[in-house]
């Protein structure tokens, strides 16, 4: 037998391992989206950043678009994908989009023609590339026209965004961790703790499936758009550093300021450093990581509390206990508590021309409005913005005119913004006006001379606090990534997107001011009425967009949104031990959670299998959940199942809504939730509103309590339509305690007659096994008093309604029928017989629904672990020398060509920490276990030349 020589050997085992090495490559999808807003340069399109912050309008012929250093990894993308508009007037055959590299006349490497079509949404165009190149390049997006009729149009169409997506390859030994510190640069390897990338955006480019990329404290102002997406059981992970305060930050700094001189406001400040705007109205001010108030009447802090008696609100409508809210929502809509009755010109119904008058009642002094109303000079309201609430949602007009026309009244004139369809009054504000930025946290920016003005909290400098303003809506992109994880991060200011994903999830992350908007745009307007506009959830524009499918956001907390805090699509996406607060400060009909098809409202198959479990939700200014729409499940496992929430105080700025307003869904199972402390001096329902389209849900084991106003604790509303198929069902709910003057614990539930009217049998949805506060109190019977000990409840006053023995409600009930095949069995726990009456079976354990995820809070801005000391000890005989600092690193650039010794005294002249340095460049000093103080750092080299520092070392 021969032996085979040693190159022989080195041979199979070359082969054998780059077999080895092909059998675990995998395919992994590649994708690079880009926002056509955020181009280099342009030539001949109609772009107004103000007023077009989605994308870039008039695109005509020999017009282009410039993207700088697009990278096409190693030929790795082979289609692209462009979202454009068509207006109506515009509808062109023959436009197309011609995708070059490097010039404006550069090789193409694609054709993308676009359809006929004309319409507010979106569509995508995509094609193959003709050319793969591989490497960094400009890209430039080509307009050109071949069809007749028009030699030179001049709107072949707008662009929204455009795709590059392929396939590359991956192997499990690709799998890295990285590292990113503010303290670093993106030169660096990345891979190292000692020499980390400096943005998460560098780690994100290069991260490959079962990657992590693993982030140190600081802010981190960025989109991050992952390359490469994971693979089942090889993530992509983006986490904070053993749970350091790592932000993504959707502002930037402002800075510059100077005393503004205005005469008798010494504490207005100005700058023109913030050259940029999100739109109007879209604009929002940060000041040490808190929102500021645009400049208006009422302040904040002002308590104009409208009564029931003030007939100038319409419907008497208000917040009940103003007090309740203060210090948990945001103030925006809180304060909004002037009433003004509204008018069309000439009382035509949605008149584009209104009129708001404020005016006081001598003889009602309880509900004096803010003197800053009155006595005016004329016009001086010109140009701000008039928002009214009065009812529904809120409604806006841009300020033409003004006039106080007494000492005690002023007519403000205005064109309607977006829908404003009715006449009447409610609360209201001004805003938007210079002249009224009249106290502590207000600004205004003027948008012609790009001078914004702000009155600092504390009446001092701005320049002594973080001043910064929004300017990124995502700070994640994961729309169509596939098993990416982000854990343990803070995002201010802006949102993330996992639209169209796949099991990517979000885990103990913090979010805060997702979104902002003083003007609600027009899909805002009624789920299932107006949403059918425009929609674009996935920029994050709305609240964190989850669509796709297999999705979880968990052990998370969302506070503060202008629209919504999450909204969810697609199918099997689950909402998990979350914590959601104070969203929908500009009050539509978004939520806490808005639950509908973001991509099309006319999907019949979107919105299927969605779990909301486990939360606590409250604090939001419409309903907490609102369902726009869901598709018809076929089975038990494609239904919407909300259970084990605590949904607390909602509806404070609205009317006839409730903690769950469902409209346009069917056989969504509502069960094992506690609802509260909804209301408003209107119409607002406790727990479930089964408003427009709603018919067949299914409504069990819930216990409500202590509403506010004349529908109390109720679930309100009925199967819309006379034959609606299934029924809703309604049983086994514990009803108690209403605030509510006439004692109802319940409102109506009945069906519409064949001629749309309201049917007078009422309760037909009422399947058995409710209880009520007092014996048989059904829907608005009117009682004294509230009985309390008849069903001997455990513990009434702390909430615990479950049953002692010898209650009545014990196999008082019945078994329930009726529900659809393959449901789970809503009586599985009864062993004794028949179910009992209410919420809990009696020897059941007490369920207590809400998250037990417990909210750390945060600082902002977040501390560095050491830093400069002001005045210190400071000289430089070396030449080109810096310190940079980050969370837990000190990194000493010194210049290339000699040895250096590094040494770190403390303030006794001690040695605590001595390095070698053969040669220059960057040397990383740990301080993670060195005691806080004041120190010495100094660097010297061979000739005796030195450089130092003095720092603090904190935690």
């Amino acid at each position: 037998m021969s032996i085979p020589n040693n190159e022989t050997v080195k041979r199979a085992c070359l082969i054998v391992c780059l077999l080895f090495a092909a059998a675990l490559a995998q395919s992994v999808p590649v994708s690079l989206t880009i926002e056509a807003e955020d181009f280099s340069a342009v030539q001949g399109a109609a772009y107004n950043p103000p007023d077009d912050f989605l994308d870039v309008d008039s695109l005509g012929k020999d017009d282009w678009l410039r993207y700088d250093s697009v990278n096409f990894l190693d030929g790795g993308f082979d289609s692209v994908i462009v979202w454009y508009y068509k207006d109506e007037e515009w509808k062109l055959n023959g436009g197309q989009v011609i995708v070059r590299i490097d010039s404006p006349q550069g090789t193409a490497i694609a054709t993308v023609a676009l359809r006929n079509f004309a319409g507010q949404v979106s569509v995508p165009a995509g094609t193959r590339l003709s050319v793969r190149p591989s490497g960094v390049h400009s890209v430039f997006l080509t307009f050109s026209y071949t069809g007749a009729g028009y030699d030179t149009p001049n709107h072949i169409c707008d662009v929204d965004k455009f795709s590059f997506r392929g396939q590359a390859s991956a192997n499990a030994s690709d799998a890295a961790v990285y590292y990113v510190s503010t303290s670093g640069a993106d030169g660096n390897i990345g891979t190292s703790r000692d020499l980390p990338f400096r943005t998460i955006r560098k780690a994100a480019s290069v991260m490959k499936p079962g990657g992590r990329c693993i982030i140190r404290q600081g802010i981190y102002r960025e989109t991050v758009t992952p390359l490469y997406t994971g693979l089942a059981g090889a993530p992509l992970t983006f986490e904070a550093y053993s749970g350091e305060n790592v932000v993504i930050c959707g502002a930037d700094p402002v800075t510059g300021w100077t005393n503004a001189g205005i005469a008798g406001m010494p504490n207005i400040y100005k700058t023109q450093q913030m050259n940029w705007s999100l739109g109007r109205y879209k604009d929002q001010l940060l000041v040490d990581g808190k929102m500021a108030w645009v400049a208006r009447c009422p302040n904040v802090d002002d308590s104009y509390t409208p009564r029931s008696s003030y007939t100038m609100c319409w419907a008497g409508y208000g917040i009940y206990n103003r007090k309740k809210w203060q210090g948990v929502a945001e103030p925006i809509a809180v304060s909004m508590q002037v009433c003004m009755v509204s008018e069309g010109i000439d009382g035509v119904w949605n008149n584009p021309l209104f009129y708001v008058e404020a005016w006081n009642n001598e003889s009602n002094p309880v509900n004096q409005l803010p003197p800053a109303l009155f006595g005016r000079p004329e016009n001086f309201f010109a140009g701000g913005l008039v928002s009214i609430a009065p009812g529904y949602n809120t409604k806006s007009g841009l300020i033409t005119g003004s006039q106080s026309r007494t000492a005690t009244t002023t007519r403000i004139y205005a064109t309607r913004i977006g829908v404003f369809n009715t006449n009447g009054g409610g609360p209201a504000w001004v805003s938007y006006v210079l002249g009224l930025l009249d106290a502590p946290n207000e600004w205004y920016r003027d948008s012609a001379s790009s001078t914004v003005y702000l009155w600092a909290p504390d009446g001092g400098d701005p320049s002594h606090h973080l001043v910064e303003a929004k300017r990124r809506t995502l700070g994640f992109d994961l729309r169509g990534k596939q098993y990416v994880t982000l854990k343990g991060l803070h995002f201010l200011a802006t949102s993330a997107s996992l639209a169209n994903a796949s099991n990517c999830v979000i885990d103990g992350c913090y979010f805060r001011y997702v979104s902002h908007n003083d003007v609600p745009d027009e899909c805002d307007y009624g789920a299932g009425l107006n949403m059918r506009t425009h929609f674009d959830a996935n920029s994050g524009r709305y609240g964190i967009c989850v669509t796709g499918d297999h999705n979880t956001i968990k052990n998370t907390s969302v506070i503060g949104s202008a629209a919504s805090g999450i909204i969810v699509g697609g199918s099997f996406n689950t909402i998990t031990n979350c914590r959601i607060s104070a969203c929908n400060y500009s009050p539509t009909y978004n939520a806490g959670i808005l639950v509908r098809p973001c991509a099309n409202f006319e999907d019949t198959r979107d919105a299927l299998g969605i779990k909301i479990t486990h939360n606590s939700i409250s604090f939001n200014a419409r309903a907490n959940i609102q369902i726009a729409k869901s598709a018809l499940p076929t089975d038990a496992n494609e239904r919407m199942l909300i259970e084990y929430n605590d949904f607390g105080a909602a509806v404070y700025a609205t009317q006839e809504s409730g903690s769950i307003c469902a409209q346009f869904c069917s056989l969504v199972e509502v069960s094992h939730n506690w609802f509260h402390d909804v209301g408003n001096w209107n119409s607002a329902n406790t727990a479930f509103e089964n408003d427009i389209g709603g018919v067949g849900n299914i409504i069990h084991h819930n216990v409500m309590w202590q509403g506010y106003g004349p529908a109390e604790n109720s679930l309100r509303g009925c199967d819309w339509t006379p034959d609606a198929d299934p029924r809703t069902m309604v049983f086994n709910n514990t009803t108690v305690d209403s605030v509510d003057g006439l004692h109802r614990d319940w409102h109506y539930m009945r069906t519409y007659n064949a001629d749309g009217t309201l049917g007078d049998v009422p309760w037909p949805l009422d399947k058995g096994n409710n209880l009520f506060g007092t014996p048989n109190r059904k829907n608005s019977a009117v009682l004294t008093s509230i009985d309390t000990t008849y069903w001997k409840f455990t513990d009434p006053v702390n909430r615990d309604y479950t049953l002692r023995a010898g209650s009545p409600a014990i196999n008082a009930g019945v078994v329930v029928t009726g529900m659809p095949a393959g449901w789970p069995n809503p009586h599985a726990n009864v062993t004794d017989g028949k179910p009992d009456l209410g919420a809990y079976e009696y020897g059941e354990k007490r369920w207590i629904p809400g998250a037990d995820w417990q909210e750390q809070s945060w600082v902002y801005p977040p501390a560095d672990l050491a830093g400069l000391v002001p005045g210190g000890p400071a000289y430089r005989d070396i030449g080109f020398s810096h310190l940079r600092i980050g969370p837990g690193v000190l990194i000493v650039n010194l210049p290339a060509g000699g040895a250096y010794r590094v040494m770190l005294y403390d303030m006794r002249g001690a040695l605590v920490l001595s390095r070698s340095f053969a040669q220059g460049g960057a040397m990383v000093i740990p301080t993670q276990s060195i005691p806080y103080g004041i120190y010495v750092l100094r660097a010297s080299n061979a000739l005796k030349h030195a450089v130092q520092w003095k720092i603090c070392i904190k935690r």
